[in-house]
C-alpha cells in the first residue's frame, strides 16, 4: 500500500450528513445513495486518483508526490517555510498547508507538463489540476488531510 491523502474530518461528518457503519464508521455508499456525500454532490472534475482501498474522498497521494517531485528535480524551488510534499507535518496537513501545497502546482504546472511525454500530458494536466482542486477542497470544507501509509 501507497500514500493516501484522506479528509482530516469527512466531509459528510462536517456537514452532518455521515450514515454510520454498523462498526461505527462513515459508511460511504449508503451517505452517497441518500445524497448526503459533499464530495460526490460536488464533482470536482475529472483527473481524480483514488487508493485502492479509498473513499472518494480520498486522494492517493503518492501521485502528488511524483509530480511535486518531479517539478523540483526541474528547479521548481518551495516557497517559504513549505516543503511541497503532500505527507503534510507529521502526516497532518492543515487547511493553511493545504492552501500553500495547492498554490504551487498551479504555479508550476507549466514546467511539470513540459517535463511529461506528449502522449501523457493531457491527462497529467487533469491529475495535477485535480489535485489543486481536491488540497482547496479539503481545506475549506474538511479542516485539512491526513497522510495515511
Amino acid at each position: 500500500m501507497g500514500l493516501d491523502n484522506i479528509p482530516h474530518r469527512h466531509p459528510c461528518e462536517a456537514g452532518g450528513t455521515a450514515v454510520r457503519a454498523p462498526e461505527g464508521g462513515v459508511d460511504c455508499r449508503a451517505a452517497q445513495q441518500a445524497g448526503g456525500c459533499p464530495w460526490v454532490n460536488t464533482r470536482l472534475g475529472e483527473g481524480a486518483v483514488y487508493g485502492p482501498l479509498g473513499t472518494d474522498c480520498r486522494w492517493r497521494g503518492e501521485v502528488g508526490h511524483r509530480i511535486v517531485l518531479t517539478s523540483e528535480a526541474a528547479g521548481a524551488e518551495p516557497p517559504g517555510d513549505l516543503w511541497c510534499d503532500v505527507y503534510g507535518r507529521n502526516g497532518r496537513l492543515t487547511p493553511e498547508y493545504c492552501i500553500a501545497l495547492a498554490e504551487w502546482p498551479e504555479e508550476h504546472g507549466e514546467l511539470y507538463l513540459s517535463l511529461v511525454e506528449p502522449e501523457e500530458r493531457e491527462k497529467e494536466a487533469k491529475t495535477y489540476r485535480h489535485m489543486v482542486r481536491w488540497l482547496r477542497w479539503v481545506a475549506e470544507h474538511c479542516d485539512g488531510a491526513d497522510a495515511r501509509f
